[in-house]
């Protein structure tokens, strides 16, 4: 079985709350090792397909825990299992709903081939034929022999289950959707982490999502420094991911010059998506819109940490910066220590300009 570039895997879930972890790496295992560089995961999971797929103001609020839970654990199993692969740098996107429009899927037109489980692919040849009808002509067909997560697991109690909800590390919130929303960071090197955060954004906005990406003032004190991606770069691969998830909304993707941004400038901003790190300047914020008068936003925390893997193959990524191998903590500082140790191999000289 050959390995091309960029792949889709078409996953569908019976259930969500628990999933079977086991029967997940095994499917992730196969598509990795058929991926040299994107996958991209397309879920079908009925439980969250109404919000993902169209969110309105009149959707139902999105199950804030199950939906970062899955998604957390969708990722953080593919990145362990693409290290064990030795392919750390494998470029993962989940996008977590059906588009309900095939012309939502443009970013398919840089695909090689599809890969669906054996068991599923009658569900998903309809939509393999739509996409290869009017999106992508020559995309490949791979099917992958082995389990299917669309039927129920054969052992209710069985230790390989990973209960979505309970979830102890994920505040038991069922936020409504807002009109607006901001989130801020780096993104440097577009990773895991960063992908969940946006991606849950991305799902409680219903107009505009503002997102700030850190200019130079705030780069100063960053590691390895040399190998940050330049800002147009970062900007513009956010838009890019963001767009792929939820096409149905309006971004803005802006500089970041200051700790804020947007959140202290933009009265009618209602939410501000934050992890668990970054908490602490999400009350700033609050601190200084209430110095303007502005209402204060809601501070949505999005958690990044995720079950273990059970794959007895899977080991932590190199690049993390958790001591925790159950970590979605994929740094950027690492990713950016990898290119400066890659470079110091090849030019000895560049470690002195770093």
């Amino acid at each position: 079985m050959s390995a091309t570039c960029r792949n889709l895997l078409l996953l569908w879930v019976f259930q969500a709350d628990p999933l079977d972890v086991e029967r997940l790496e095994e499917l992730l295992a196969s598509a990795i090792a058929t991926t040299t560089h994107e996958l991209t995961i397309l879920l079908d999971c009925p439980f969250i397909a109404r919000q993902a797929a169209e969110p309105t103001r009149h959707t139902p609020a999105l199950d804030w825990p199950a939906a970062q839970a899955l998604l957390a654990l969708l990722y953080a199993t593919a990145s362990h299992l693409a290290a064990a692969q030795d392919n750390w740098l494998l470029n993962v996107d989940v996008v977590l709903a059906v588009p309900t429009n095939i012309t939502d899927c443009q970013w398919a037109k840089s695909l090689d081939r599809v890969l669906v489980p054996d068991k599923d692919q009658e569900r998903w040849n309809p939509f393999i034929t739509q996409l290869k009808t009017h999106i992508a002509p020559s995309l490949g067909v791979l099917t992958l022999s082995g389990p299917s997560l669309a039927t129920p697991p054969h052992d209710p109690s069985s230790n390989q289950l990973v209960p979505l909800h309970n979830d102890p590390t994920i505040a038991a919130t069922d936020p409504a959707s807002f009109t607006n929303t901001a989130i801020g960071g780096t993104f440097d090197h577009l990773h895991s982490g960063h992908k969940l955060l946006l991606t849950m954004a991305a799902w409680v906005t219903q107009d505009t999502l503002y997102c700030g990406v850190s200019d130079e003032p705030l780069l100063k004190t960053k590691k390895y420094r040399a190998y940050l991606e330049p800002l147009n770069k970062r900007m513009a691969k956010v838009t890019q991911f963001l767009t792929k998830i939820n096409p149905h909304i309006s971004y803005q993707v802006v500089p970041l010059l200051d700790p804020f941004g947007p959140t202290i400038t933009i009265r009618d901003i209602d939410a501000l998506i934050c992890s668990e790190e970054t908490l602490s300047g999400g009350h700033a914020v609050n601190k200084e819109r209430a110095r303007r008068e502005f209402a204060p936003v809601q501070l949505m925390v999005v958690s990044v940490i995720s079950h273990p893997p059970t794959h007895p193959h899977a080991k932590p990524c190199e690049a993390g910066a958790s001591d925790s191998p159950f970590s979605l903590k994929l740094s950027s500082t690492a990713i950016r220590k990898h290119y400066y140790n890659q470079s110091a191999v090849t030019n000895p000289r560049s470690k002195e300009s770093t």
